[in-house]
């Protein structure tokens, strides 16, 4: 009987969770938050931004703007908001331009405006959001939310004033980026076998801003030859990788390297003169890959897009092609690719 007790608690404990979590929501739901930005390089700063705050639960506006807020000296000064508590963040850079500054400007029930500031290296809008959000709920955890306006007489017909909205940008958060590429390559399979063009494609699914699992494949145009007095064999490798992808950027380019592994299989076709007779062989193995990648630009949907990347082919292709000759080997590809993608979803 005593079991019975102790298990019906447990049920309680994400309940009250789960209500807890909706009351820190609810509460934020009430503030309104402006988001501005001067230009279109910190667009990717203001939409990582709406992400974090809308998961907080507040409202969000972003719209690219360069205007004074209420916390400016000479600025305006604050406007009639209702019940809600009110907060801008304002999006600019600190004098070495390497660094992206969030202002933090917020309006609770006292007779005051509250600031504060966060800031992060422009290559990283995530690490900017997490400390504004940080630091926004800071501010409204020592101001509390303004009380209601008092009911308006009949005589007082004025409206009240309203801030304007600007076009809210689609959170970034909420959409993994995603591509697809197809493209020409040359590969050459150190130490023996000469270069051979390719063709190559790859896919990219995001996990998160930074983080995407990579596919891609590589199948051979025409075949490598090597060839003794008696025998002249005709040597093609294919292969399949996969594998995680961690990417950054640099201005207009998206830079990527990639830790990449799968099946490969290699096949030969050999023709003899006699009395050596001729055949085919075939060779399943496997191949690990270091990739780096180069797309640009960054924010369209079409890009194009240079790789190289350095290989091991296990085990490695060797062609025996007399009794008495050398037997070439094939067991480190070195790739060089160009190529086309499509992306869709992230900012794009």
């Amino acid at each position: 009987m005593n079991g019975f007790g102790k298990s019906s608690l447990c049920p309680s404990v994400p309940a009250f969770l789960l209500v807890a979590m909706l009351a820190a929501n609810a509460h934020a739901a009430d503030v309104t938050v402006s988001i501005q930005y001067a230009d279109e390089p910190k667009r990717e700063v203001a939409e990582r931004l709406v992400s974090e705050l809308s998961s907080e639960g507040y409202v969000v506006e972003s719209r690219a703007a360069d205007e004074p807020i209420p916390c400016d000296a000479s600025g305006a000064k604050p406007v009639s908001i209702g019940a809600g508590a009110k907060a801008w963040i304002r999006l600019g850079e600190d004098a070495s331009g390497e660094t992206v500054v969030a202002t933090i400007c917020y309006l609770g029930s006292l007779p005051f405006l509250q600031q504060a500031s966060s800031s992060a290296p422009k290559s990283d809008p995530r690490k900017l959001a997490l400390a504004a959000v940080e630091a926004l709920n800071g501010l409204r955890s020592r101001v509390p939310p303004p009380a209601p306006e008092p009911t308006r007489t009949t005589g007082d017909t004025r409206p009240a004033e309203q801030i304007g909205k600007g076009p809210t940008l689609p959170s970034a958060g909420s959409r993994l980026e995603n591509s697809v590429t197809l493209g020409g390559a040359v590969m050459l399979n150190a130490p023996d076998f000469p270069v051979v063009p390719a063709v190559t494609t790859g896919a990219s699914l995001g996990i998160n801003s930074s983080v995407a699992l990579f596919l891609d494949a590589l199948w051979p145009v025409g075949g490598v030859e090597v060839s003794s007095p008696e025998v002249t064999a005709t040597v093609r490798t294919a292969w399949l990788r996969v594998g995680p992808r961690l990417r950054w950027t640099a201005g207009d380019f998206d830079l990527s390297g990639a830790a990449l592994a799968g099946p490969a299989l290699s096949w030969a076709t050999a023709v003899a003169e006699p009395p050596r007779a001729g055949g085919a062989d075939v060779t399943a193995g496997a191949v690990l890959t270091v990739k780096a990648l180069i797309e640009y630009p960054r924010r369209s949907s079409i890009f194009a897009v240079l790789s190289v990347s350095a290989s091991a082919l296990l085990p490695g292709v060797r062609v025996e092609l007399a009794d008495d000759a050398s037997e070439p080997l094939g067991a480190w590809p070195l790739e060089a690719s160009v190529g086309l993608g499509v992306r869709w979803g992230g900012g794009s």
